[in-house]
């Protein structure tokens, strides 16, 4: 994963999500607008607390609280954790999505609301920025689906590119219980990997961090476990654990403190 791969992801992506949506005129006369805008609006609000390193390989843990929105209706979707954009579900089992996200970046103040640290006071900014979401998956079983999950920054200067590929297996899903464990493997692009992990001479001269280039590549494992409950009518709970260990281009970098960081998230949620 390159540099000079953002115009073509940007392009594959906006074309997949043209013929996905497209598909189901080659079984019928005409796309209806029943297709396009669906015959009803499914919604969810609630929220959640997330605890969690301050920000990529901090040792420093925060907690902050995590909102839940979704809403989609046809093709069209909101999601507070992936962004709005447009969404189709093939009769195979195929899902596409395409959506404008928000990468915050990261601070070098404690924040709230924004991934950072007062211990990386001198290494400046890593900016956000509005990125293309895309997310491909297959339900491969009734149980397992996989699925490519890309983020491309749309700030031309910025440019930071990160794709995630994993599994996911339902091992009980059954009434009003569902347990699911995952898999994935997290790839940056130089810029990306240079943003998170590395250290210029600029920032090494101003800190107490040693100058380290950070390539392009693998960055990380992640594994996952995740238990959903049905409250009651319409209520929802859900708690997720997550453990990811940073790997190759990462784990030599001087910011890294925490190895093998946990995060655990716990939201309800009010379906309609």
């Amino acid at each position: 994963m390159t540099d000079t791969l953002r115009p073509s992801l940007l392009a594959a992506s906006a074309a997949l999500l043209a013929i996905a949506i497209t598909t189901p005129a080659a079984h019928s006369a005409e796309l209806t607008v029943n297709y396009l805008l669906g015959d009803k609006l499914e919604a969810a609000i609630g929220a959640g607390v997330r605890v969690a390193p301050r920000y990529m390989v901090s040792r420093d843990t925060t907690t902050t609280f995590v909102p839940v929105v979704y809403a989609q209706r046809g093709i069209f979707f909101i999601d507070s954790s992936r962004g709005a954009g447009l969404q189709v579900l093939t009769d195979s089992g195929f899902y596409v999505s395409q959506s404008i996200h928000y990468d915050q970046g990261r601070g070098v103040k404690s924040d709230l609301f924004r991934p950072g640290g007062r211990d990386l006071a001198g290494m400046g900014e890593v900016p956000g920025s509005a990125t293309w979401h895309t997310l491909l998956a297959q339900q491969v079983t009734p149980a397992l689906s996989i699925s490519a999950e890309a983020d491309v920054t749309l700030k031309s200067h910025v440019d930071r590119q990160n794709l995630r590929v994993g599994a996911e297996w339902n091992v009980i899903d059954a009434g009003d219980e569902r347990v699911a464990l995952g898999a994935n493997v997290h790839v940056g692009n130089a810029r990306y990997n240079q943003a998170y992990f590395g250290v210029t001479d600029a920032q090494a001269a101003n800190t107490r961090f040693s100058a380290y280039r950070a390539p392009g590549g693998l960055y990380a494992y992640s594994v996952s476990a995740q238990w959903e409950h049905k409250l009651a009518d319409h209520w929802y709970s859900s708690v997720q654990l997550t453990a990811m260990p940073f790997v190759e281009r990462a784990k030599d970098s001087p910011l890294m403190a925490r190895k093998t960081p946990v995060e655990a998230m716990m939201t309800i949620r009010y379906v309609y």
